[in-house]
């Protein structure tokens, strides 16, 4: 984490910057609540395109139904499964197995289904 993160508070909307290099914040400093969210994270999400409006040029690989959670960060690993993370902490969330092909960026939508897209780094 650099020092300056921006972070929001999906309680009560409060954002603050970190001055130090410290780690993530645990909870908001106005209200207390702990689900946070690291505005710069966001931010990326949104610049290629994995946003909960719009999953541009995106094709839905494998219906699954997963509930996602908004203090969660899901993810389709290495071996075709959903897993979420937060705070380091990572959870098998379904065994699907779905074969990986190069050149594909996959991802969970927001119907917490797997979906893909051609990848801007291939």
């Amino acid at each position: 984490m650099a020092s300056g993160d921006h972070y929001l508070c999906n309680s009560c909307k409060y954002e603050w910057r970190t001055r130090k290099d410290v780690g993530k914040p645990g909870f908001c400093p106005k209200c207390k609540w702990d689900k946070i969210v690291n505005v710069s994270v966001q931010e990326y999400n949104e610049q290629i395109n994995i946003n909960e409006d719009s999953n541009y040029n995106a094709e839905k690989i494998c219906k699954v139904g997963v509930k996602v959670l908004p203090e969660f960060h899901y993810l389709v690993d290495d071996n075709g499964n959903i897993i979420r993370e937060n705070e380091g902490k990572t959870q098998l969330v379904a065994r699907i197995g779905i074969k990986k092909q190069s050149g594909y960026l996959y991802f969970v939508d927001k119907d917490g289904d797997v979906s893909r897209r051609k990848s801007s780094w291939s």
